[in-house]
């Protein structure tokens, strides 16, 4: 009877003892995510701290917009995204969007955040009238506030290493890139503010 005393005492410190075990792993874990690298990031050359490369595009409306200009004036954002017109798949490119979205109406004047849609086509030529206008209905629909660009022949896609998408690319007051991520890092990191704050 006393050894079996002993072994329930024993399996009583073995079971309180892995509960704060645990919140030990979860916290080191979370540490991990919120300083994740840029190797984790969707891109293949590109790394947090390096400089962006020089981007001038068109909208739909024929307007070109020379992005490099606001790099180290203003904090930037990229998303690289694409239609999806299968319905079996979630549509991360639009979810992204539309989180950017509220991020640039709420920092947009107050913190001169500039946002900038990167919109990858379907194939490398010129973009077909059907496809063109189901990009403007999606940007009319959720009433994207932030000019969307077009990346035709996929210059930018290659030169930023974009190997998914969405991918996003804050690049900071300094002119660097301040990260990186896929949109699945992002929910995740919906934790670390700090890394978002559009005011450094």
């Amino acid at each position: 009877m006393h050894i079996m005393k002993v072994d329930r005492e024993i399996n009583k410190k073995r079971e309180s003892s892995r509960f704060p075990s645990l919140l030990i792993s979860l916290a080191v874990l979370l540490a991990i995510t919120c300083s994740l690298p840029s190797a984790s990031s969707a891109l293949i050359g590109i790394k947090e701290g390096d400089p962006p490369k020089e981007i001038l595009l068109e909208d739909l409306s024929g307007t070109i917009h020379d992005v490099t200009d606001l790099f180290g004036r203003k904090p930037v954002i990229l998303v690289f995204w694409e239609l999806t017109t299968d319905k079996s798949f979630l549509n991360y490119s639009l979810d992204e969007l539309r989180f950017l979205n509220d991020f640039y109406k709420k920092y947009h004047d107050g913190a001169g955040l500039e946002i900038f849609g990167i919109y990858t086509p379907e194939g490398e030529k010129d973009i077909p009238a059907g496809e063109s206008a189901a990009v403007r209905n999606l940007i009319k629909v959720n009433k994207i506030k932030f000019p969307v660009l077009i990346d035709r022949g996929f210059k930018l896609f290659r030169e930023y290493g974009v190997i998914a998408l969405p991918s996003t690319i804050m690049v900071g007051k300094t002119g660097k890139i301040k990260f990186t991520y896929r949109p699945e890092e992002r929910r995740v990191g919906k934790e670390c503010r700090s890394r978002w704050s559009p005011y450094h």
